[in-house]
């Protein structure tokens, strides 16, 4: 199959729960350019290119519960997109490129009790979004690049998050005009 589950150009809310998209040549869920939000919970997306694509969607969408592994691209891409995100309690390990992408976003992020490893990009990358950004309880190791990249990223908080073994920083907040509390959080080589 192309893609698992595609909802591209899409209003109205969605829930997608307890389902596993596997071995499939492109997306396991596949929302662009979507106008509706919802909640993906117990989603399993294993040997896919992307795991989760909401490439410039509006609308506000929480993750919880879920896995996405061995993906050839993205774990998760919201790049360009509008509305508030809630990341919980979900593991995303074996990517070829970043864990989380969310480059030029404009809504408010929770990352919560979610572990992010053996990434061939960086594990989350904010870089240059809009909102408020909170990231907590949350593991990050095995990165080939930078653990978090929250460059040109207005305010937010890191608060006990982990960041092991990574290739280059483990968390860049550079160029920031807002305020920033990273506490009760390890950082090692």
């Amino acid at each position: 199959a192309g893609r698992g589950i595609e909802m591209s150009k899409s209003q109205g809310d969605w829930k997608i729960s307890d389902t596993t998209v596997a071995n499939i040549a492109r997306s396991g869920v596949y929302a662009s350019e979507s106008m509706g939000g919802g909640t993906i919970q117990q989603l399993t997306v294993r040997n896919a290119s992307d795991g989760i694509v909401f490439y410039n969607s509006s609308d506000d969408w929480t993750v919880t519960d879920s896995t996405i592994s061995r993906v050839s691209d993205y774990g998760l891409d919201a790049s360009n997109s509008s509305g508030d995100w809630r990341i919980q309690d979900t593991t995303i390990t074996n990517t070829s490129a970043e864990g989380i992408i969310s480059a030029f976003t404009t809504g408010d992020w929770t990352i919560s009790g979610t572990t992010i490893s053996d990434t061939g990009g960086n594990a989350i990358v904010p870089y240059e979004s809009t909102g408020n950004w909170t990231i907590t309880d949350t593991t990050i190791r095995n990165s080939d690049a930078d653990g978090i990249d929250a460059a040109r990223v207005d305010t937010g908080r890191i608060r006990n998050v982990s960041v092991t073994n990574v290739t280059d920083i483990g968390i860049i907040i550079t160029e920031a005009d807002g305020d920033w509390i990273v506490e009760d959080t390890t950082v090692r080589g």
